[in-house]
């Protein structure tokens, strides 16, 4: 272009000059009396890039750009300057099109500016003047119904949007700030939209826009940028900065609130928002996208023999159900309501489904799905934001709010009755379901998964012998048993019922099995199980709520209900005799079995335990009394102390047990340990031990005959120590990698002590 050329045309009542000068590219526009003259570029020939109306960049032009004009038909209208360079050119197009029309103060004149001059880069880049309504920001695709749309004070129903836990719905907007477009929350109480820039909360009561669409087109998504490429094509451009930066919509978690902001899309490192008179910068942030195709709730994996199905009326025999102590039994199902889906439970005998919403409890008598599938698939778990991570391949997805945050499928416990819900899988704070006329909050929830093994009652250890097996008829050897004083003798037995298994007793007379359910004895002549294995294996516990965790891992997995919580084995003391029944584990609080054609909840019970290992010929489980053949000693002072071990932080620990306390001391980091159960004594009955002074130069002597006591967490072992301390003896531990010392506990802490001796094996 050379100084001083310039173009004339117009179209209706108004009429264009766009030329240069000495000071730059120009455009003059007369319209209906009006005249308007703008600087659309400074000059700079040589510069790579020129500016377009501020903050409309418009690439690289080159050296000695010719612009070549068109109108809408791509007819050449005029020539500016000489063809110097292929590389240099670049056109210009006049279009008379709503597409780029601009607001401004000729709108009020009802003369709509659909002009519109669009320049494009020898790169092929095109840029427009106005600038379109939405600056150069990419528009909501074709695909997704309205997209942004200029806030009149009301909420639609298709706003993308967000409800928080403390009652604050936010909706996604934007205002241009700047030279740029940024994006923020629309808060519908306050009815400002909130955005940030420069370190500041900037809040705009007008002037600003809001996104729309169908809920099912719009998705939240983590994305970095390891991950962009696999949603470049998916991600809702909502702004730019005024270098031209493209900024994306992120949801930012924040003091346990989520907010509408904006996130750099060239570095996707953190989001954007502003509260309280500061922009934050949020790490925990998720990225917009949509979706060509509807965005429906995840389906149930092809390894699960279940899906949704329309309800007709009937109850399959695999429906996801569950049967409550009042008789009420209730189906899995779901329904849509306000561009979400939103599952909850179907009454079998009202044949309606309930679902919630609002805080409003909503029944539908048709048009929903209920859940099907084979039992021992799925499972009920307790899950927060702690463990979400173990189970997320695994929560099936029942459906989702209308912003598109997913939902799982939860069973609550309500007035000591199990309903089904849904739970937001993004807080994982409380299930959700209705019921007389509200919607519940509930905290005590559980979560459905699948598995794409069956789920079956946790197989005993690989160490125990045989476990449980089929009742022929004949009583083992091994089968783990009782005899009571009126001479009956009970096996531990289970068998399937309605959904679940449950454990009871065999009578070896009658060859029956005896459980309880639903308040009533069942008894069955065959198709049931017994429990078998070696007796030193294992122990009846007293456990409940409290100490529960301490046996954890021991607890003999006896069957389940039909809705997945897990049952152990109980013995349970009525009337001065011994009878096999089941334990709720979650809640340990009575043992059940049948009698008398009745179900009893009996307080006074023990559960089942097993151990990893025999124990050996050596050490036996402490039962209160000390044995004859105990390894054993007696100070000056008349104590008398017997070696002992127990289980503590992973490892195995040697102490001293005082019979007079019936206490095992143990040692360990600095500190003194004392436990009153759950311990092993060490015998010897066949006078096969002794204590020798062993050190590192001579250990090789007898490496092959150190008693092994023990072990660290870490795997390094234990050997046994008689240890001298102020003129008495104690027993402890000694690290055989080391033999430095012998450790044990006195007076609220571990003693190093120099002067010990090993327990060895006589030759």
């Amino acid at each position: 272009m050379n100084t001083n050329d310039y173009f004339s045309g117009g179209s209706g009542v108004a009429v264009f000059n766009f030329g240069l000068d000495r000071i730059g590219v120009y455009l003059m526009l007369h319209i209906l009396g009006h005249q308007e003259f703008r600087y659309l570029s400074p000059i700079g020939r040589n510069e790579d890039t020129n500016t377009l109306n501020r903050n409309i960049k418009y690439g690289i032009l080159g050296d000695d750009a010719v612009f070549r004009v068109y109108n809408t038909d791509d007819k050449e209208i005029y020539k500016l300057g000489e063809e110097s360079s292929v590389r240099g050119q670049s056109t210009m197009t006049f279009e008379f099109t709503d597409a780029y029309r601009n607001d401004d103060e000729y709108t009020v004149l009802n003369f709509p500016l659909t002009y519109g001059i669009v320049i494009t880069n020898a790169s092929g880049e095109k840029f427009y003047y106005p600038p379109r309504k939405t600056d150069t920001t990419e528009p909501v695709p074709s695909t997704v119904n309205d997209g942004w749309i200029k806030w009149d004070g009301s909420v639609p129903e298709n706003a993308v949007s967000i409800k928080n836990s403390n009652g604050k719905k936010f909706i996604v907007g934007r205002t241009d700030y700047d030279e740029g477009i940024h994006c923020g929350y629309v808060d519908v109480d306050s009815k400002q939209l909130i955005i940030s820039y420069g370190g500041s909360e900037l809040i705009y009561d007008d002037n600003f826009e809001i996104l729309t669409g169908s809920s099912y087109r719009f998705e939240w998504k983590k994305i970095d940028m390891d991950n962009k490429s696999e949603y470049a094509d998916q991600i809702v451009i909502g702004g730019n900065e005024n270098d031209g930066v493209k900024l994306g919509v992120a949801k930012c978690k924040y003091n346990d609130n989520y907010y509408f902001g904006k996130v750099n899309l060239d570095q996707l490192q953190y989001c954007n928002f502003g509260i309280n008179n500061t922009e934050v910068e949020c790490l925990d942030f998720e990225v917009l996208i949509y979706s060509d195709e509807p965005v429906e709730p995840e389906p149930l994996p092809s390894t699960v023999s279940g899906r949704w199905i329309k309800w007709d009326g009937s109850v399959p025999e695999n429906a996801i159900s569950i049967k409550n102590s009042n008789g009420k039994k209730f189906i899995v199902g779901r329904t849509t309501y306000k561009e979400g889906i939103h599952c909850g439970y179907v009454d079998v005998d009202s044949k309606q489904l309930t679902i919630s919403y609002g805080g409003r409890e909503l029944i539908y008598g048709d048009n929903f799905e209920i859940l099907t599938g084979s039992s021992n698939h799925f499972e009920w778990k307790k899950i927060n934001m702690d463990n979400r991570s173990e189970y997320a391949d695994q929560i099936i997805i029942g459906g989702n709010e209308s912003n598109g945050v997913k939902l799982g499928v939860a069973k609550c416990k309500y007035n000591d009755n199990y309903y089904f819900g849904k739970v937001n899988l993004n807080q994982l704070h409380h299930g959700n379901f209705g019921i007389n006329h509200k919607e519940v909050e509930c905290l005590d929830f559980e979560v459905l998964i699948y598995s794409d093994e069956p789920v079956e009652p946790e197989p005993l250890p690989s160490t125990v012998s045989e476990g449980w097996i089929k009742w022929n008829g004949s009583v083992p050897e091994n089968a783990v048993s009782i005899k009571n004083s009126n001479g009956k003798t009970f096996i531990v037995g289970r068998t399937s019922y309605n959904e679940g298994i449950h454990c009871g007793y065999v009578d070896v007379d009658s060859k029956q099995l005896i459980i309880s359910y639903g308040g009533k004895e069942l008894i069955y002549d065959d198709n049931f199980e017994i429990l078998t294995g070696f007796s030193n294996r294992f122990e009846w516990k007293k456990i409940n709520i409290n100490n529960k965790s301490a046996y954890a891992d021991q607890i003999v997995i006896g069957g389940n209900e039909s809705n997945g919580v897990k049952l152990g084995v109980a013995k349970c003391k009525y009337n001065d005799n011994y009878y096999f029944g089941k334990v709720n584990l979650n809640l340990l609080h009575h043992g059940n079995f049948g009698i008398n054609h009745k179900e009893i909840d009996c307080t006074n019970f023990e559960v089942l335990i097993y151990y990893d290992e025999p124990e050996d010929d050596e050490w036996k489980r402490w039962n209160g009394t000390l044995p004859e053949d105990a390894v054993s000693l007696k100070n000056s002072d008349g104590k008398t102390l017997a070696v002992g071990r127990t289980k503590y932080s992973r490892g195995i620990h040697c102490g001293y047990i005082d019979v007079d306390s019936k206490q095992l001391t143990i040692s360990y980091d600095g500190k003194e340990l004392i436990f009153d159960e759950n311990f092993e004594i060490l015998t010897d009955a066949y006078h096969r031990f002794e204590w020798k002074k062993i050190n590192m130069e001579n250990k090789s002597k007898y490496a092959n005959r150190i008693v092994i006591g023990g072990h660290e967490s870490y795997g390094v072992e234990l050997g046994v120590a008689k240890c001298k301390y102020k003129n008495k003896y104690y027993f402890g531990k000694v690290n055989l990698d080391y033999l430095l010392f012998g450790n044990f506990g006195i007076n609220h802490e571990e003693i190093e002590c120099p002067d010990f001796e090993v327990l060895i094996y006589s030759k």
